[in-house]
């Protein structure tokens, strides 16, 4: 709320509201950051003004003394001009030293990183090698199918790894195929972060022939079954299909703060729909406008999808989309033993 009043005052230029709202922050013990520091100075049109500020600031950048030193020029107080130049100097001079030092940190991180990608691709090499060029994928397995499609011979699916085109990312993508055929895939990022490693899930599609038959589900328990073999705290990073929120839920995963929640059920009336769109899957939440900014039309077409403008009956069940989830094997070793088994 202080950062959109902020944001109203610079622009409009209202210097006066602006510093009013700084002291309605400090009367209820609300610190200001930087970023609302410099809407206000934006607002500034006064020299002392503008310095009082500045001196407020207690991690000033070369944003807000750029910003002060501007106002001073144009009011000719060159004598603080001077002082400023020094700040914004030494503020350079620190930043210089802080970008050295990160470089420096890539530098030697990227020859580990490097060095592990070249073992990641000698390992690679092992398993066998499906077509050419950016299509080519290696095969790591068969899964059997549980429910396999009506109407359809298909009992198995071959399941391979496509290597992330960035290795930097250090993601791969899990492919679903059927011969020569893509069926679907889920994309994997793995990291080591504050000394743990970890795989997030950062999405999963599987082509239209493929859905209902259960395996998203079992694609979920496969990576599931990995992480738990090597150690590896499973996450989902922000997910905004529902039916994949779903699957999480079933395994236990659990939303980060925020998000939207809604209610998923199937379809009990045909809707209406066209060649390239016949929803099979309803989303309702009280809040309609909200899910109208989540899902766009494509998003709605693609996963199937329709807005329900009245509860379903009976109810869906409740999930959440557009945030990030966790696992309780993460923080709790009897959940991780019961992921285990």
């Amino acid at each position: 709320a202080f950062m959109t009043a902020a944001k109203a005052c610079s622009k409009h230029s209202n210097q006066e509201e602006a510093v009013r709202l700084l002291d309605c922050m400090k009367q209820h013990n609300v610190t200001p950051n930087i970023q609302l520091y410099n809407r206000v100075l934006m607002c500034c049109s006064n020299s002392n003004v503008a310095l009082k500020v500045l001196r407020e600031i207690p991690d000033q950048t070369k944003m807000s003394v750029g910003t002060v030193m501007r106002i001073c020029v144009r009011e000719k107080r060159w004598k603080e001009v001077s002082i400023l130049q020094q700040q914004l100097a030494e503020l350079n001079k620190a930043d210089d030293s802080k970008k050295k030092r990160k470089f420096d940190e890539i530098s030697e991180n990227n020859e580990e990183e490097e060095k592990k990608y070249a073992k990641y691709q000698e390992q690679l090499k092992t398993l066998e090698k499906i077509g050419k060029g950016k299509t080519s994928w290696r095969r790591v397995g068969v899964l059997s199918l549980q429910r396999p499609p009506p109407a359809s011979n298909l009992t198995s699916i071959h399941l391979g790894i496509q290597s992330h085109r960035n290795p930097a990312v250090n993601g791969l993508s899990v492919v679903f195929m059927n011969g020569n055929e893509k069926l679907g895939y889920m994309l994997i990022r793995n990291r080591r972060e504050e000394g743990s490693l970890k795989s997030s899930l950062l999405g999963l599609f599987l082509d239209r022939n493929c859905r209902g038959m259960g395996l998203s589900t079992q694609c979920i328990a496969m990576w599931l079954f990995l992480c738990r073999k090597l150690n590896v705290i499973p996450e989902a990073e922000k997910i905004n299909k529902p039916l994949l929120s779903l699957a999480l839920k079933k395994f236990g995963f659990e939303p980060r703060p925020g998000g939207v929640q809604l209610e998923i059920s199937p379809l009990t009336t045909q809707a209406q729909g066209n060649a390239h769109h016949v929803p099979t899957v309803q989303v309702y939440s009280p809040e309609r406008k909200i899910l109208s900014g989540v899902f766009t039309e494509r998003a709605l077409r693609g996963q199937d999808l329709v807005i329900s403008t009245t509860p379903p009956n009976p109810r869906g069940k409740v999930v959440w989309v557009g945030i990030g989830f966790t696992h309780p094997c993460c923080h709790d070793g009897k959940k991780a033993e019961e992921l285990q088994d």
